[in-house]
């Protein structure tokens, strides 16, 4: 009679650590589609910058539009008289 029990016991023991294995590796996987779903957001969010700021830069090709948009972004002051020379040569 006490080796039936035992052997219920140990059956029983046996089903409980399977059923937290099968929950943890449940709560493990759900924490991973989480972390999946939030870094795909921000990879769609990056690549929309990333598109927003090409055609920002495109806008922005020729010196005076680059400067009008420093200017506005209050990156530079530069007087309206003033001329700018680029050295090509060290390009």
């Amino acid at each position: 009679m006490i080796k039936k029990h035992k052997g219920y016991f140990f059956a029983t023991v046996s089903v409980f650590i399977v059923a937290l294995v099968y929950i943890f590796e449940q709560v493990e996987a759900q924490r991973t589609l989480n972390r999946l779903e939030a870094l795909h957001k921000e990879k769609s969010k990056t690549l929309q910058d990333l598109s927003d700021l090409q055609i920002t830069l495109s806008g922005l090709k020729s010196l005076g539009k680059l400067e009008q948009h420093a200017k506005e972004m209050k990156f530079c002051e530069l007087p309206e008289n003033r001329v700018i020379y680029i050295n090509e040569k060290n390009k």
